[in-house]
């Protein structure tokens, strides 16, 4: 991997990186590592690769947040980014089926999947979904230590105008619905009418589980959405005072 960099104006710039196609099978590619990179010389190179690569670019996170890259060999195949959840999203809070109250206190377990990027260059099928699982486990484990909360649920926006969410279903990702069209900005919330696609994964086993039994399709009929919110919260009570088992990579 080759990357010069420049600040122009207090923006990084690329002078040359390998941009030499990576195409073949999974296995081949061999052994994927993900490294958390928040505070390091290498989120310098996260920046670079989401800002001139996804399609959403790169802006400041604000609040709590990480980022990984992921890497065959020395070069880098992949970014992921990690925040904190969105205060409100109608779509996910009809799936938990939470109150008020209990979506201030639980908020802080949920973490959202905000950006995801495999450059143009590199095409490996079924990295997406395999980065994915990675990614769980690792913001599991780090988010916890670098924070000290437990994530239990994961979240994702996926605009449908470029992609269709196969990553997220094959990673076992739940759609939950569609956004209403807002996005947040410097004034409070603008309307766009870009309705969006909201996936989301309970990332605690005991929660994995209870979520497929109760949460399985917010369309499911016969179930009281007091008694899913009640059990969940109980559930998330559970884990909260559990000891914290070690999450390894993969």
């Amino acid at each position: 991997m080759s990357v010069s960099n420049h600040a122009i104006g207090g923006q990084e710039t690329i002078d040359s990186i390998d941009t030499t196609p990576i195409e073949c099978s999974l296995s081949d590619l061999g052994q994927v590592r993900l490294e958390m990179v928040s505070g390091s010389s290498l989120e310098l190179l996260w920046n670079i690769l989401v800002r001139a690569y996804h399609y959403l670019g790169h802006h400041r996170m604000f609040g709590r947040r990480l980022k990984y890259l992921a890497f065959a060999d020395s070069r880098p195949v992949a970014a992921l980014g990690w925040k904190t959840a969105s205060i409100r999203l109608e779509a996910r809070d009809c799936f938990i089926g939470w109150s008020n109250e209990q979506r201030k206190k639980y908020l802080k377990h949920v973490v959202n999947n905000n950006r995801f990027l495999i450059p143009p260059w590199i095409r490996v099928p079924n990295l997406a979904s395999h980065l994915l699982a990675c990614g769980i486990r690792a913001l599991a484990r780090d988010w916890h230590e670098r924070y000290g909360r437990k994530p239990f649920l994961l979240e994702s926006i996926v605009d449908p105008v470029y992609f269709r969410g196969t990553s997220y279903k094959a990673a076992n990702w739940i759609y939950v619905g569609k956004t209403k069209g807002y996005s947040l900005g410097s004034s409070g919330y603008e309307y766009h009418g870009l309705l969006k696609e909201v996936y989301v994964y309970a990332i605690m086993p005991e929660s994995l589980v209870f979520s497929r039994r109760f949460f399985g399709s917010p369309q499911i009929s016969g179930v009281n959405p007091l008694k899913k919110s009640a059990l969940l919260m109980n559930r998330m009570d559970i884990q909260m005072n559990r000891p914290q088992k070690r999450v390894y990579t993969g």
